[in-house]
Formats: structure tokens, C-alpha cells, sequence
């Protein structure tokens, strides 16, 4: 599923393909991150961000949860999660 939010902006549930850049954003700002994300230090391989990627697909599918990357001008810039909580 892609969004387009504008001309530049971009909006695609994560994918695959997104792996790389992710991996190689979380490992380019693991210290920014640390405050807000624990796990960048359980980040060791790309395989970590395979993984997440394939449960948050699984998810996705399950509707609880929608992860996606955010392009500017088809270049990774971010990612974006949104989770949904149970009402009862």
C-alpha cells in the first residue's frame, strides 16, 4: 500500500526491501534513538530488522498494527508506526 501524502512525500507499509535503509539508519543514529527505542542496542544484524519486519507485517494482516517507511522523493527518510488499541 502506498499513500501519497504530496508531490515529494511518500507513505509504503514496510516491506523487505526496506531493510537496508532502515538498518542502516537505526545504526547511523542508535545513540539519538536509545532514549526512545531500548532495542537499538539488541540491533546487532540485519537480520534483527528482518524480523521485525515480517511481524509487523504478520500485524498488519492481523490489524493491530501498520508500519510504514516514509520517502522523500523515493529516498527512505523515516518510519512511521501506528498501533491499535483495543476498546472493550
Amino acid at each position: 500500500m502506498t499513500i501519497i501524502i504530496n508531490e515529494s512525500i511518500t507513505l509504503e507499509l514496510v516491506d523487505d526491501q526496506h531493510a537496508q535503509p532502515i538498518f542502516e539508519l537505526v545504526v547511523e543514529n542508535k545513540d539519538y534513538l536509545r532514549p526512545w527505542l531500548p532495542w537499538v542496542d539488541n540491533m546487532q544484524s540485519m537480520v534483527f530488522i528482518q524480523n521485525f519486519i515480517k511481524g509487523s507485517q504478520q500485524r498488519n494482516k492481523d490489524g493491530t498494527e501498520s508500519a510504514f517507511v516514509i520517502l522523500e522523493h523515493n529516498k527512505f527518510i523515516d518510519l512511521y508506526l501506528y498501533s491499535r488499541l483495543k476498546h472493550d
